[in-house]
């Protein structure tokens, strides 16, 4: 009976990093879309692509404005569970288990995402930033701001990949990294 919660944490993985793929791309990153199809929703890509990526941290980490350095560093839960609830929903009348499972996924994903988004940018935390996958997320991170086009995923990177849209670092990169102490 092991394998089918181990089945539905293996199917959540897939939706969230998907998800987050999506999300980021389409209405952080692309102004056309929220425009006009969701109006209101037009602070999502101002707050991330205008202010986020091109006011306050064109560099990595180490915002000095006050404002500018916590600004986007956090997403709203309920943001994750109104994006995702057609999905768990829909998934919770066909199955008690999986549903619950995502659901208690995309929280764990939330909670993830907004830890290691704020490490990324406001590093404080020694004893997260010491972990190898925290440091490997990072550096993915860093090419995202370096290359915005590439690497949507922060915390579920598989989407990425299987679309082909994972930046290389190259050699500038790497020192850059090194500097900021994501190697």
């Amino acid at each position: 009976m092991w394998f089918e919660p181990l089945a539905w944490i293996c199917i959540s993985y897939v939706v969230i990093s998907f998800g987050e793929h999506l999300i980021h791309k389409h209405l952080m990153h692309r102004k056309e879309i929220p425009q006009r199809f969701m109006p209101k929703q037009m602070w999502i890509y101002e707050s991330h692509a205008v202010l986020h990526h091109g006011k306050y941290y064109k560099v990595f980490n180490h915002e000095p404005d006050e404002y500018g350095r916590f600004h986007n560093l956090h997403l709203e839960i309920m943001l994750n569970l109104v994006v995702f609830s057609p999905v768990w929903l829909t998934l919770m009348l066909f199955s008690r288990m999986g549903g619950s499972i995502l659901l208690s996924m995309i929280i764990l994903h939330h909670l993830c995402w907004n830890l290691i988004h704020e490490e990324m940018h406001v590093p404080t935390k020694t004893w997260l930033s010491s972990f190898p996958l925290y440091k490997r997320l990072a550096r993915y991170h860093y090419l995202h701001h370096k290359y915005p086009t590439r690497n949507f995923n922060i915390v579920c990177p598989l989407a990425d990949h299987i679309v082909r849209c994972v930046a290389k670092a190259k050699p500038e990169d790497l020192v850059k990294m090194k500097e900021l102490n994501l190697t």
